[in-house]
């Protein structure tokens, strides 16, 4: 067929169902019309004709080259028979650049192609055909609008580099794990969420690119530092589900990716030195976890379920500015965290808290998660004042503040109005405030082993008051052989001092007192018109009954006077005085 001279070739309206290779020779044609004849394809060769600049196919069902190669002209045309024709020797075929909407049939008959690129063109669809082409060692795909990798994909078991770039993948199947060879993958520019474990399956990846994918894991963070990071992460992932041990230490992390959360059998989590600022409560699912590092982050509580952790026994959380749990708590390790938190948890559904034993100064705000609270326990701490998170609690109907460092109850205690119970044993309390009184709900008060000289009288006020402990006090008021009989005779003594202001009279009768000298709460009360000892154990009055110039009426009845008291001569306005049932024997 060859011929130098013919420029234009017409074939039109015949039977020809193929063109031989040999038009090739034709080196000189400009125009070919093969219009309206039985092709399916034109032979490559014709894309060695360099000169050929009208073809006219029409007519034809042609498959090759695609109609939109055909669409775009002889120049496409050619150029498409030519790649296809060097493919036949190199083993290598470019198809890109070609708008092509599908993958070309041509491929279903080139088994022993190693490398093939349909990148930048029109293709949607992977064909299955492709898992015939098993010598491929390098495909790109890239920037086409391919939506997902069929499993005939992961069947070229041989590739090594593979870009499936600039698409709209969603996601990388598990049979990625058959790519044992890759040592480039791309994946840039899609709409990938995950990454699957099995990428790791290709032990030699060394350049993978997963960026501008709108992933959830691994997070951004970890995707701008490259794929060599993907991969670390991923393959800390597959130790976590491996072995139970997930370490995300040293990521600048921002957030703990909640994906993991589904790691709940896990027994040690590392989160050190990332950049956190808070955990997601959700970890507190994590029962079997034993080990927890969140040191070296911003964090400033743990959440209150980690109080679930019963397994926990080591936490470090070094290096965070930690207010929940307060740093007293942190130094007792993990299970004093994981008492704390659970306490704090539990509050919501109880109303009742004891964070007893863990050596706070002070009472943090972080326990006001109950705002109902009912039952407030922080006996054997450090406390040295009773702070305003404490008088927060107006519906508390039990205080405990034993074992602390207190030296004064404040005044406006008495705000807690429905308090039934205050326990300050074993403090360092040397007053109480009068204003006490207005607990007027309290039975029970335990202020045993403090300093306290003297009781306010107004105690004497509180008419539900059923329980009172006042041992290992230095008490002068109420008299020691009072206090010791019990609560209803200090209440009773209290009142009595307390009413004695208002009548002018002081009934001290029936408290058993031994001490000639007056009660210290009466001595140099001037006014004084009418005193009582009746029915006590007094055997003599001391010089300073000699100040109450005002006393009228004096009963000293019922008590074991043997002799006359003499300082009653100097009551120089006494009207009237009673010595009835002593054991005086003579004036």
């Amino acid at each position: 067929m060859a011929h130098p001279f013919i420029t234009a070739l017409s074939l039109s309206d015949n039977l020809i169902d193929a063109l031989p290779s040999e038009v090739s020779s034709l080196h000189s044609l400009r125009s070919l019309s093969v219009a309206n004849n039985r092709l399916s394809g034109l032979p490559p060769e014709l894309g060695l004709i360099v000169s050929l600049s009208h073809i006219e196919v029409s007519g034809n069902d042609l498959q090759s080259p695609p109609a939109e190669v055909v669409q775009a002209g002889p120049t496409f045309v050619t150029d498409y028979l030519r790649r296809l024709l060097d493919a036949r020797q190199s083993k290598v075929l470019d198809f890109s650049s070609l708008s092509l909407l599908r993958c070309p049939l041509e491929l279903s008959f080139m088994p022993a192609l190693t490398s093939l690129s349909l990148a930048f063109n029109k293709i949607n669809r992977i064909f299955i055909a492709i898992q015939e082409l098993t010598h491929l060692t390098n495909l790109s795909f890239d920037s086409n609008a391919i939506s997902a990798l069929p499993k005939a994909l992961f069947a070229l078991t041989r590739l090594t580099c593979l870009n499936v770039a600039h698409n709209q993948v969603d996601s990388l199947p598990s049979l990625v794990s058959a790519l044992v060879h890759l040592t480039a993958l791309d994946v840039r520019s899609n709409a990938l969420l995950n990454l699957p474990l099995e990428l790791l399956a290709a032990k030699d990846l060394r350049n993978f690119d997963c960026s501008a994918n709108p992933l959830n894991d691994p997070p951004m963070e970890i995707v701008k530092k490259g794929g060599r990071a993907v991969l670390d992460y991923l393959n800390r992932v597959d130790t976590a589900e491996r072995k139970g041990r997930l370490d995300f230490s040293h990521l600048q992390l921002l957030e703990f990716p909640l994906v993991y959360l589904r790691l709940s059998s896990i027994t040690s989590l590392s989160l050190q030195d990332n950049l956190l600022t808070q955990l997601p409560p959700e970890l507190g699912s994590f029962t079997a976890l034993v080990k927890l590092d969140v040191s070296s982050n911003r964090l400033s509580e743990l959440p209150l379920e980690f109080g679930r952790l019963k397994a926990l026994q080591e936490i470090d959380v070094a290096d965070n500015p930690m207010k929940r749990p307060p740093l007293p708590v942190v130094a007792l390790g993990a299970s004093g965290v994981v008492r704390y938190l659970s306490e704090l948890l539990e509050a919501e559904q109880t109303c009742s808290m004891a964070l007893t034993g863990f050596g706070l100064p002070y009472v943090a705000h972080d326990v006001f998660v109950c705002p109902n609270l009912t039952r407030l326990d922080l006996s054997s701490n450090a406390l040295t004042d009773v702070n305003s998170v404490v008088l927060s609690f107006t519906a508390l109907k039990e205080l405990n503040l034993s074992t602390n460092k207190i030296s004064s109850l404040p005044e406006n205690i008495s705000q807690l109005q429905a308090l039934l119970s205050l326990a300050v044993a074993h403090n360092e309390i040397t007053v109480i405030d009068p204003s006490i009184h207005r607990l007027s709900s309290l039975t029970h008060l335990d202020l045993a082993d403090n300093k306290l000289v003297e009781l306010p009288s107004e105690l004497g006020l509180l008419e539900d008051l059923r329980t009172l402990h006042l041992s290992n006090n230095p008490l002068e008021v109420p008299p020691l052989e009072v206090v010791g009989r019990g609560t209803d005779a200090v209440l009773t003594y209290l009142l009595r001092i307390y009413n004695l202001s208002r009548n002018f009279f002081c009934d001290l009768s029936g408290m058993q007192l031994t001490d000639s000298f007056l009660p210290r709460e009466v001595r140099g009360i001037t006014w004084l018109v009418r005193l009582s000892f009746s029915d006590n154990s007094l055997s003599s009055l001391g010089d300073d009954v000699a100040a109450l110039v005002s006393l009228r009426h004096l009963s000293l009845d019922f008590n074991k006077f043997e002799l006359f008291p003499p300082q009653i001569l100097a009551l120089t306005s006494l009207a009237v005085l009673s010595l009835s049932h002593n054991n005086i024997a003579q004036m």
